[in-house]
């Protein structure tokens, strides 16, 4: 049987943001990156349709981070099979609201990689 390994590398050097001001905070996910490695692997489910058909690979995922700190635009940037797809569309749309950049009128842009292996 093979065995289920999900990996997320959310290292600061991995989260890429787009932002206007040079001095301005980043948004966070709440507890930090910890938390989010947490989160993933509690909330994020490897399809079985993609396990049967062998399917791996890392997702590259788009999302803005509101003001609000909500997060909405989620965007596959490069993906891996529909199923993995929208189980990574699902993945960010639930997650829990981010704490806002400060001073921040506007939305920000993060990008993030998800793998899916099977070993």
């Amino acid at each position: 049987m093979k065995k289920l390994v999900l990996i997320l590398l959310l290292s600061a050097s991995f989260f890429v943001f787009s932002q206007e001001k040079q001095n301005e905070t980043l948004p966070m996910f709440p507890g930090g990156e910890i938390a989010m490695k947490k989160y993933l692997a509690e909330h994020l489910i490897y399809p079985e349709i993609s396990m049967s058909n062998g399917d791996s690979g890392t997702v590259y995922v788009r999302f803005s981070i509101n003001p609000d700190g909500f997060i909405g635009d989620v965007e596959i940037l490069r993906g891996v099979s529909a199923e993995i797809n929208k189980e990574v569309i699902r993945f960010i749309n639930n997650m829990p609201k981010w704490i806002p950049a400060e001073d921040n009128t506007e939305k920000v842009f993060a990008v993030i990689p998800i793998h899916f292996r099977l070993q």
